[in-house]
């Protein structure tokens, strides 16, 4: 892994918590997509989101870790060799994300760039798992 990409709750009423948590950080978000995503930047380079039930994993509840990789297509091949489940969603050119758990069900993602995602090194694994 390269480092940690980000932390993001889920919103069902993304109105109300944008809100809450633009008063919570004394902060405007950094970028707003509707009710699909909301993102803020934190001061010392972290960043924080909240995201709508269309844009999340598989509609869980609390928050996600985000990491960030460039070796995508090795990750899932890794990943399923363990017995993990896999999910890959492919976001054009905003990049991929993979979806799996750790041994205690907590879902995590792993989100490669497009210019990533798709590297030369990993062309042999399929660019999407409808698992």
């Amino acid at each position: 892994m390269q480092h940690l990409r980000m932390v993001y709750v889920n919103a069902a009423e993304m109105d109300a918590q944008v809100e809450f948590y633009t008063n919570l950080l004394e902060q405007q978000p950094a970028f707003r997509d509707g009710d699909k995503w909301t993102e803020f930047r934190l001061p010392q380079g972290g960043r924080f989101a909240l995201s709508g039930p269309d844009e999340s994993a598989s509609q869980v509840k609390g928050a996600v870790v985000v990491f960030e990789t460039t070796r995508m297509d090795a990750l899932a091949t890794a990943l399923r060799s363990q017995g993990r489940d896999v999910s890959i969603r492919d976001m054009g050119t905003h990049g991929r994300v993979l979806t799996t758990a750790d041994p205690e069900g907590t879902t995590i993602q792993i989100f490669a760039r497009a210019t990533d995602a798709h590297s030369t090194d990993h062309r042999k694994e399929p660019h999407h798992d409808d698992n």
